[in-house]
């Protein structure tokens, strides 16, 4: 009996740092995934993974895998990027990947995204969602953002000044903050309820789509550098393009505009159909 029970103990103690090394995965079609990816070492579904298999991974997609629950992405602790879209998410974790740069979940469910913890995140690709809003003040190496597609109101971006692609068209905002959008190379606005833009801090925008908003006047002093310009659809009465000089591409149809000087630009293409 005496030797019976330190050997019980072993086992016990043995079982229980066993159970300790792995991370539970509760969605079968997540860990189907991981074991056909070579990464799930006991290729067995089993509802868990090993921490170790875990925190090999740095580069992860799942992209179109049927997934409803990523319970278990914690444990991969040295992930560097992520591609989670396409699937069923309603919610989303991420607390514990710090070492993220790189983060699709676009087309989704999820009514919220919590990246505080993502300090190093650079790309972020969230369109597709049910997004009522996007705190994006802890990622100021935040360089490119795709939004689109949400239900979002406001869109606070004066921490990111890195940020030199914006995508936040079909949305609902009725403002957009671009002060200290410094580097901006790319604005997708569309489908808003944009009435004004302010585009003066971004002299090195080189695109900017801004159709389908109720923008009664738009600014285009301090964009030199501008080649393509999507306009249509708005309330313009006027349009100054005397400071465009690179300008090589015009959409502006379905304005109030009753002329149109063209001559500062080297354009190529024009659409200004259902003018005045």
């Amino acid at each position: 009996m005496k030797t019976i029970l330190p050997i019980f103990a072993f086992i016990l103690c043995l079982s229980n740092l066993i159970y300790a090394q792995t991370t539970a995965i509760p969605d079968p079609n997540f860990e189907q995934k991981l074991i056909s990816l070579g990464i799930d070492s006991d290729n067995t579904v089993n509802g868990q993974i090993l921490n170790s298999d875990a925190a090999g991974v740095t580069h992860l997609n799942v992209n179109y895998s049927t997934i409803s629950d990523l319970t278990g992405i914690t444990a991969f602790v040295n992930l560097d990027t992520l591609n989670c879209g396409n699937n069923q998410l309603t919610s989303l974790d991420l607390s514990s990947n710090t070492a993220l740069t790189e983060l699709d979940c676009s087309n989704n469910q999820l009514p919220s995204l919590n990246l505080n913890s993502n300090l190093a995140l650079t790309r972020l690709l969230c369109s597709s969602n049910l997004l009522l809003s996007l705190d994006l003040s802890s990622n100021i190496a935040l360089d490119f953002l795709d939004c689109n597609s949400n239900q979002l109101t406001s869109l606070d971006l004066s921490s990111n000044t890195a940020l030199s692609l914006i995508g936040c068209s079909y949305n609902q905002l009725t403002s957009l903050n671009l002060t200290t959008c410094t580097s901006l190379a790319a604005l997708y606005c569309e489908y808003n309820q944009l009435a004004s833009l302010d585009l003066s801090s971004c002299p090195l925008l080189t695109a900017l789509y801004c159709s389908h908003n109720q923008l009664a006047f738009l600014d285009l002093s301090s964009n030199s550098i501008l080649t393509e310009l999507g306009c249509s659809y708005n309330q313009l009465a006027s349009l100054d393009l005397s400071s465009c000089f690179s300008l090589t591409a015009l959409y502006c149809s379905l304005n109030q505009l009753s002329s149109l000087d063209l001559s500062n630009t080297i354009l190529i293409f024009l659409d200004c159909e259902y003018n005045q």
